[in-house]
């Protein structure tokens, strides 16, 4: 009997060990979530900053940062002064489609990362629109 409590135990072991891991393991840390950011751009403004991790977030609840830009179309675009924003400048020649993106990199404090996508549209001024 006492034998069998011994076995029964070290299989209780055994399972809960693999079900939460063993003792001083690390959590798994996960990459941090870019939400698809807009920004409507109306002229005869060229410009427009965009905090893109307004709407960004961590399920770990670390902090998130833009490191970098990794992709621009339909524009120019540099990291804003301040922290998390990004400046759009629209270089068409045209208004309306298609719309410019950036393509940036968001990292949390371990070094996980995700890529966000931040879509400008340039509308037309009404002088152009209502004719």
């Amino acid at each position: 009997m006492k034998r069998q409590i011994v076995s029964a135990g070290l299989l209780l072991l055994v399972l809960l060990t693999l079900i939460a891991g063993p003792a001083g393991a690390q959590e798994r840390n996960h990459p941090p979530v870019a939400v698809p950011d807009y920004a409507n751009l109306a002229e005869p403004f060229t410009y427009v900053v965009v905090d893109v991790v307004a709407n960004d977030y961590d399920l770990d609840g670390d902090a998130i940062l833009v490191t970098g830009l990794l992709d621009v179309d339909g524009g120019q675009a540099w990291l804003g002064k301040k922290s998390g924003t990004i400046v759009f400048r629209w270089v068409n020649e045209t208004t309306g489609h298609p719309p410019a993106t950036v393509h940036y990199l968001l990292e949390d404090k371990h070094g996980a990362s995700s890529v966000g996508t931040l879509t400008v549209y340039n509308f037309p001024t009404c002088d152009e629109a209502c004719q």
